[in-house]
């Protein structure tokens, strides 16, 4: 989202890049802050009614604050935001690109999310006494943001951020908040960030404040700018839940006494208003009529959070499927306004979806043409999916007495998995992806959430149920297509919590099941498919093991203290050495020898085959649209030990050389490779020497019909995500090869050497990829990607909010 400068107000801006006193970039004292916009959802309005407050006393819109702990700000509500770094900068320093990343990068770092809208809400300047730097001078930019009504915001790092928790506040709280400097959530007062705060008197009450000096002009008028937003924001949505809940009210039309004229009226009104106060003041001549009942009003709520959650389901039909299925959720009835919303999803995927399901009733006998016309009362009809019985449960249910409910229909599971097979174009038996999908569920939350789940949240070990992982295909549909009455919920599932918990789990395993299928026959076809070329190729060039390669590593570890201040063993080196040590632990490495122009190099080398487990988790974490554009299922890794040349002198393996080759790009979003070759163009490539080396081998035997693309030097690879480890080195690309029958293969290459700036060795920088890929598997699942992250897309916020509390601190040591 680019922030254009016509919506910055130039009135606070002096210049086009970023000032200090001192005329030079000091990026402690540039920051940006945002201010939070959101819907509140219709389980939040449920929850205020259940409280007493009144339907006209009800507020749509909340503004998320965080509020502080540690020593300058403890106690304080503040916006989401941070510190302006050097990296967000481009080489022209220009104000509005640095803002840009800067924001961008602290929503994600301190909420996880991503805006759906952005603009400027003004600048403020202010100094104060920090307890550690003395006196810091700070140049703010201040936005007006908004998320999606459902999204929930938590930081990935909370000690480092100072964070204690997120604070909602309606408008009358931002109100009371701004005028008088605090404000009292849950029976707790809670301050306003010093900064902020301008009336003299209140600033004495407020630690810090008073060393605080503040710029008054764009301050005053950012707060302005915020206050009016939310306020207009607040008037939208009224506005809009009302059109809403007229649409619900005129299908009551029946039961209500002039209820359309009525309805008229009211509109005629909405028309003319101009503000907030009109808006609010015909908002609850409405809301104290007698027709209006909180179910109606919160319908309404819900239908017009999934319009703007609608709106923005943009991602791959994994990720809006698995978002789909937790955003309906709240909802006992899908009624036909809330499948004409979901129609609008901009790719198709929930209308392809729903009339798959259309097509299930009727091939399992419950449904004739007729009914199946369009998506009216789709929801009851999916309904009698609980009329279906087994064979094995009419059994149960015949009693002493043999009687059985002839009114079901019976089924075998045999003929459910035939119909889901048909209706959703699987190549696979859907018993056989459903185990599929409980072996990915299982695996992530066994290996990578359980233990990292705090215990005190209760919920620990019940993060997958038994009972879904067990469920018949038939007892899924059952689970899944929601019926407050559904006693076979009630028996199995005791509280309301776990039954919302298994009917979402029943919904995310069968939309899995749809997943995986296409996940799976690429993975089969591309393992069946084998990676010859490849094999053939550098059986060629790369010899066997012998004894005189023979060579040993030798591990070096220091003690050091984490931020816990715990102490940990740190591997800091890696060396290699021809005579096996006479002490200590070491590795002994049987190496290969690889010809090359100028010598040969002494390698070591490993090939891996991504499971279908990693397979699935890749297409859905970078949202993919066709599991075939993952190119890594076949992995080889080099790690150069040596160079040797022809007269068996060691020679440097850091200087660097390049190569003009005909290359192209791997392009997730696209295709894994260019059938019309468009993308294939020279390009020079730079490297150390044998980086270089390996790649001219590859192209001089392979005759060219080996291509390489997607080349990324050594000098250019780290942990992608915040505080990962800085210092990999390795050189990336991808090799393709297509035969004579237009079958594509590929593989990943990666080559571990040592680098010019460091005397580390490349089996060093091989082993801490290894501790790096096992420590931050799950962070990196945390990362968001698109509009939400893995764990969210997988574990929904809405049902498992501590797993969505768990961050990248709490489940890794970032390691220096």
């Amino acid at each position: 989202m680019e922030i254009i400068r016509s919506k910055f107000p130039e009135r606070f801006l002096s210049a086009n890049k970023i000032e200090s006193k001192e005329q030079e970039y000091r990026p402690e004292t540039n920051v940006v802050r945002a201010f939070l916009l959101q819907e509140k959802t219709g389980e939040e309005i449920k929850k205020e009614l259940k409280k007493g407050v009144l339907l006209k006393d009800l507020y749509f819109t909340k503004s998320v604050w965080i509020l502080k702990t540690g020593k300058e700000n403890s106690g304080q509500l503040m916006p989401v935001g941070g510190k302006i770094e050097s990296s967000d900068l481009t080489d022209s320093e220009d104000v509005f690109e640095g803002l840009d990343k800067a924001i961008k990068r602290e929503m994600l770092h301190e909420t996880h999310l991503r805006v759906v809208s952005l603009e400027a809400a003004g600048r403020q300047n202010y100094s104060f006494e920090h307890s550690s730097r003395g006196q810091v001078d700070n140049n703010v930019f201040l936005f007006l943001a908004r998320i999606l009504p459902n999204d929930i915001p938590y930081p990935l790092d909370p000690e480092e951020d100072k964070f204690e928790r997120f604070i909602n506040l309606d408008l009358n709280q931002v109100a009371e908040l701004l005028y008088f400097g605090k404000v009292v959530v849950d029976g707790i007062e809670m301050k306003l960030l010093d900064s902020f705060i301008l009336d003299d008197e209140i600033r004495t009450q407020v630690a810090g404040a008073s060393k605080t000096k503040i710029e008054e002009n764009g301050t005053t008028q950012s707060l302005m700018r915020f206050a009016n937003q939310m306020s207009a924001q607040e008037g939208r949505v009224k506005l809009n839940v009302l059109e809403k809940l007229f649409s619900i009210l005129r299908l009551k039309e029946n039961l209500i006494p002039n209820l359309e004229e009525k309805i008229k009226t009211w509109e005629q009104s909405l028309t003319t208003v101009k503000d907030l106060v009109a808006v609010n003041r015909i908002y609850q001549e409405i809301m104290e009529s007698e027709f209006i009942k909180p179910d109606y009003l919160l319908e309404a709520v819900g239908l017009n959070n999934l319009e703007e959650e609608v709106k923005y389901m943009d991602d791959s039909k994994a990720k809006v499927l698995l978002h789909f299925i937790s955003v309906l959720f709240m909802d006992k009835e899908w009624t036909d306004q809330y499948f004409e919303m979901v129609k609008k999803e901009k790719n198709g995927y929930i209308k392809n979806f729903l009339e798959r399901m259309q097509k299930l009733l009727k091939r399992l006998g419950l449904e004739n043409d007729q009914d199946l016309s369009d998506f009216n009362n789709l929801h009851r009809q999916l309904l009698k999916i609980h009329s279906l019985k087994e064979n094995n449960e009419l059994l149960k249910d015949s009693g002493e007495d043999g009687e059985i409910d002839r009114e079901s229909k019976i089924i075998s599971e045999e003929e459910v998995a035939e119909a889901l097979k048909e209706v959703f174009d699987l190549h696979y038996d859907p018993r056989e992806l459903a185990q599929d999908a409980d072996k990915f569920i299982k695996n992530i939350a066994e290996k990578s959430l359980l233990p990292h789940v705090d215990q005190r949240h209760g919920t620990a070990g019940k993060i997958l149920l038994d009972e879904i992982s067990s469920a018949s295909l038939l007892d899924l549909l059952k689970i899944s297509i929601y019926n407050p009455d559904n006693d076979w919920l009630k028996k199995h599932f005791s509280s309301s919590e776990l039954r919302r918990q298994a009917i979402y789990e029943a919904r995310r395993k069968l939309i899995l099941i749809w997943i995986i299928d296409s996940v799976k026959q690429t993975h089969v076809e591309k393992i069946k498919l084998g990676d010859g070329p490849f094999d053939k190729m550098w059986n060629q060039l790369v010899k066997e093991p012998t004894e005189e390669n023979v060579c040993y590593c030798v591990k070096k570890y220091e003690k050091r203290q984490n931020k816990k201040g715990q102490t940990e063993e740190i591997l800091v080196d890696v060396e290699i050495v021809d005579e096996e040590p006479k002490e200590g632990s070491f590795e002994k490495i049987a190496a290969r020898t690889m010809e090359v122009e100028d010598g040969k190099l002494i390698v070591e080398v490993h090939k891996s085959v991504k499971t279908l487990d990693s397979t699935i988790r890749k297409h859905i974490i970078l949202g993919l649209k066709d599991p075939k554009e993952i190119s890594d299922i076949y992995r080889r890794s080099f790690v150069v030990l040596d160079k040797i040349s022809p007269d068996g002198q060691k020679m440097s393996m850091t200087e660097m050389q390049s190569l003009e080759i005909e290359t192209g790009q791997i392009n997730y979003r696209t295709n894994s490779t260019d059938q019309n070759n468009s993308s294939i163009k020279k390009a020079t490539i730079t490297d150390v020497a044998p980086v270089i080396d390996i790649i001219k081998q590859i192209l001089q035997n392979s005759q060219n019909k080996i291509k390489v693309l997607s080349f990324r030097p050594s000098n250019k690879m780290s942990t992608f995500g915040p505080g990962g480890n800085k210092n990999l080195r390795f050189a990336k690309f991808y090799l393709e090869h297509v035969d004579e029958l237009g079958q594509i293969r590929t593989e990943e290459v990666q080559i571990f050497v040592p680098q010019p700036d460091s005397e580390k060795s490349a089996k060093y920088y091989h082993d801490i990829k290894i501790i790096d890929d096992a420590e931050y598997e799950l962070s990196r699942l945390t990362d968001t990607r698109g509009r939400r992250s893995f764990v969210s897309n997988l574990y929904s916020p809405l049902i498992y909010p501590p797993i969505t509390s768990v961050t990248k601190n709490s489940f890794n040591k970032r390691r220096g």
